[in-house]
């Protein structure tokens, strides 16, 4: 089974758990309205004294890598980041591992008090070596002292990502896998950063300036969140990926032109009101339908959405009443899902529609998880899509909400920001339809996008009519304050919100 040792690789394997949590957090108390209701006056610039600074402050000197093998460098990034020496823990990253390492500080720094350390363990399942990459794939058992995220423990299999550079081994990438069978691909290429260095990021290092760029931020925003029927976006991936597996297109985000493989000018168009009849109109007609295959997958029972659960199916048929059509039981599910639902931060980790239909508690994820599977219970084509959100003020942050097949083409259903149809302020990357593991894949897609994805909002319309685009030049630090309220309702118990 490889190699036991006593914490390889922990300190990474508590940030795929924030990375969850972190991948659908957006609930009722970022919805627009609240977002400027409660937001004070000038925040204070973070800019020059950033909590990323205040927790890379330390003035431990750098580490010296030398040559030792992946093994040996992911057990000493634990060791330093447990002991909370970070510059010298950032000096074994890079690539992705170095654009979100100011998130795996901030993790160790939340997660530490939950950890039980004495029953944790990790274990070295499979090493690779081939050129200049290698990878570690690890099994982690998290336990906690106390429940974190509705989890008493958590187990995980991880692929370290590791690049030999010329200091030696860095650590360049985390993956999360499905179990411990699942196949892990050598990467190729020279990551960013191996000189420790990233392009558009500001030195960590003691009195330089960081701002938060965990979650994009546009510098520019309409100045009516809502406003806009259509809204013209750029889209880049920092380090060079391509964004073909990482922005998802469709009848409503449409790609208008591709300036790289990383850089894409994509479009997002409102759903025509006239989708939403209001009691006084005729019953719209029957939707086109899915082409077979598509259907059978979208009204397919799966582990998150169970509709073999008899109290989901018996709910659903209470909510739908005698209505038959697609658009009304997509307004009744919504409507209820609305009400009943109670939102909670950082409460669970992707819970499944069998557990969500129960507890009518946690995250966007889970009411979009109980959105979906209420649809398909009453015969609806559902899915859950991911990605960045809008909170007005050109600030985005993970967000998932449910989609339906409506109208012949796929609609938002959005209990968690009270919109049906969904808002056009957001950026979807990905979809999922329940066939694999959701959690994973939402960990994944964060890993990838978080500190790496730049949003810039480049033209909004309403009704052909140019809407003025205002100015936010501050509002990276109004992204550090709601980054800092997700963190500290992350793993909270007690009543929901």
């Amino acid at each position: 089974m490889g190699t036991p040792l006593s914490r390889v690789a922990s300190g990474p394997a508590a940030a795929l758990l924030l990375l969850r949590a972190l991948a659908a957090t957006v609930g009722p108390t970022f919805s627009y309205a609240a977002a400027s209701a409660t937001l004070p006056g000038p925040l204070p610039d973070c800019r020059t004294a950033s909590m990323h600074q205040v927790v890379l402050s330390s003035k431990s000197p750098p580490a010296t890598i030398g040559m030792a093998g992946p093994s040996a460098v992911l057990k000493k990034f634990d060791s330093l980041m447990d002991a909370r020496r970070f510059p010298e823990a950032r000096c074994l990253c890079a690539g992705r591992m170095l654009r979100m390492f100011d998130f795996m500080a901030l993790t160790q720094s939340k997660i530490a008090d939950y950890v039980d350390t004495g029953r944790s363990r990790d274990t070295v399942l499979e090493e690779k070596s081939a050129g200049d990459w290698a990878y570690a794939k690890i099994y982690s058992r998290m336990v906690f002292k106390r429940p974190f995220m509705g989890q008493d423990s958590l187990a995980s299999v991880q692929a370290a990502h590791l690049y030999k550079s010329p200091r030696g081994w860095l650590i360049a990438e985390m993956e999360e896998l499905e179990g411990k069978d699942a196949p892990v691909k050598l990467r190729t290429g020279i990551p960013e950063g191996v000189d420790g260095r990233l392009s558009g990021k500001e030195d960590p290092s003691p009195g330089g300036k960081h701002g938060s760029d965990l979650f994009p931020v546009s510098s520019r925003a309409p100045q009516r969140p809502g406003q806009a029927d259509r809204i013209r976006y750029r889209l880049q991936l920092k380090d060079g990926s391509a964004l073909a597996g990482n922005c998802s297109l469709d009848g409503n985000q449409t790609l208008l032109r591709a300036d790289s493989p990383s850089r894409w000018i994509v479009e997002s168009r409102r759903i025509p009101n006239p989708l939403t009849p209001g009691p006084a109109q005729a019953k719209p007609a029957a939707e086109p339908a899915l082409p077979p295959d598509s259907a059978r997958i979208y009204l397919a029972s799966n582990a998150y959405l169970d509709l073999d659960d008899s109290l989901l199916t018996r709910r659903a048929a209470a909510i739908a009443g005698a209505e038959t059509g697609p658009v009304r039981v997509a307004q009744a599910v919504y409507a209820w899902v609305s009400g009943h639902f109670r939102f909670r931060m950082g409460s669970v980790l992707f819970g499944t529609s069998t557990e969500i239909i129960r507890d009518l508690t946690g995250d966007c994820s889970e009411a979009a998880i109980l959105t979906a599977a209420l649809m398909r219970a009453r015969g609806v084509p559902a899915r859950v899509a991911l990605g960045f959100a809008s909170l007005g003020q050109g600030v985005f942050i993970g967000h998932a909400w449910c989609e339906a097949w409506l109208g012949g083409c796929w609609v938002g259903v959005d209990a968690a920001l009270r919109e049906f149809p969904a808002g056009i302020e957001r950026i979807k990357l990905a979809t999922l339809d329940g066939r694999g593991d959701m959690r994973i894949a939402a960990t994944n897609l964060m890993m990838r996008n978080i500190s790496n994805l730049e949003i810039e909002i480049l033209g909004a319309w309403e009704k052909d009519r140019g809407l003025p685009l205002k100015e936010y030049p501050d509002n990276s630090a109004q992204a550090e304050r709601f980054f800092k309220e997700i963190m500290e309702g992350i793993g909270k118990g007690g009543k929901p919100d």
